[in-house]
């Protein structure tokens, strides 16, 4: 798929471990990878941005490479684009260019691929546990899963000591900016299925939380307006991932998913209580939290809430905040698991009216 070179990694007089994360430099994020740049271009990718004339070349050139659109965004083909883009003032199906929103970091960039899509290059320590999760999730008979709902991983390029994963670039997920209420717990019963399935095959993500999770769509949203008028995702519909598993354990027995606070790196935005004190705490349990917490503080839209929006009617639905209320329990051990979580969100998916469920324990079942 991609161009071969006999060209190697070149050796750095200063890697991604070396840069000062405190600072917000841009340009100090961009240096280490300007070094490998070359090499990057030898293997496809052009680094995304302004300054970098083959990226103004492709860009220009975007719209002549013919994609189609894609039908599994879960499994990219080269002849597809990644995801669909948005336009506050019409919804495109075709896919066009629009500059990333993502800024370098330390250890990641965005890029182009050799059909001018949008990717992520992260750069990671060759013997670290995220390039092991990460490759694990996109092995068979893993990726075939359709409960699988992480960011697919398109190759692994050698960086000597490192390696360098290459995702697409998914648009941020917005979702407090869904268009219905069915659009809303859909994205909730998806980020459940893909949990329950990464907790099933002993898997814990360690840092959920808004910028962690994507869609298979990038808005080009040129005013600076957010709304919420409906997408077109086209027959795929709308698909949301986790991304970033920088934080992620992989363990065989439940006993393993045990650990003393001290130990345990987390979001400081909305961590498990349970973090915050000195007993040893379950992973599962704060990865159920954090999604809890994640559909719990972002339901509120941008501005004001209309009285009959999608977000006014499920602050205002009794089993809706009961799920919530039971997903985000102070105390651990009284929170679903998160398979339990998934079924509660499809309790109240198949509800005809969220007004007609009770809340039982941690469970929801609908009133007779």
């Amino acid at each position: 798929m991609h161009m071969t070179s006999s060209l190697e990694f070149p050796l750095l007089e200063e890697t991604w471990d070396m840069v000062d994360r405190s600072t917000i430099d841009v340009e100090l994020f961009r240096k280490v990878w300007l070094h490998c740049e070359s090499y990057l271009h030898s293997r496809g990718y052009t680094l995304a941005y302004r300054a970098s004339e083959a990226y103004r070349s492709i860009y220009q050139n975007y719209p002549a490479i013919p994609r189609k659109a894609p039908e599994d965004p879960f499994h990219p083909q080269f002849d597809e684009a990644f995801c669909f883009i948005h336009d506050r003032f019409k919804t495109i199906r075709e896919p066009e260019n629009v500059r990333s929103t993502r800024f370098p970091t330390p250890y990641a960039h965005p890029a182009l691929d050799s059909r001018g899509r949008r990717v992520i290059l992260k750069a990671v320590p060759a013997s670290s546990m995220e390039l092991k999760v990460i490759q694990l999730l996109s092995s068979e008979p893993l990726r075939a899963d359709p409960r699988n709902h992480t960011i697919p991983l398109l190759e692994v390029l050698d960086a000597r000591e490192w390696s360098i994963i290459v995702t697409p670039e998914w648009g941020f997920s917005h979702w407090e900016r869904c268009a219905s209420v069915e659009e809303y717990l859909e994205y909730a019963r998806q980020l459940f299925e893909g949990l329950a399935f990464m907790h099933q095959n002993g898997i814990i993500h360690g840092d959920i939380h808004d910028l962690n999770v994507v869609m298979n769509m990038l808005e080009n949203n040129r005013s600076g307006v957010f709304d919420s008028v409906p997408r077109d995702f086209g027959p795929c519909g709308a698909k949301y991932a986790f991304i970033d598993f920088g934080e992620s354990h992989i363990v065989r027995t439940e006993d393993e998913a045990i650990q003393h606070p001290d130990e345990v790196r987390f979001h400081p935005k909305a961590p498990a209580p349970e973090l915050l004190k000195d007993d040893p705490v379950n992973l599962f349990s704060c990865d159920v939290y954090a999604v809890g917490a994640l559909l719990r503080d972002h339901i509120k839209p941008f501005g004001s809430i209309e009285p009959q929006s999608p977000a006014s009617i499920l602050m205002s639905s009794l089993p809706y905040k009961q799920v919530i209320d039971a997903i985000t329990h102070e105390e651990p051990q009284r929170r679903p698991t998160a398979v339990e979580a998934l079924a509660l969100f499809e309790g109240l998916i198949h509800s005809t009216d969220l007004t007609d469920s009770i809340i039982v324990g941690t469970h929801v079942s609908k009133s007779l």
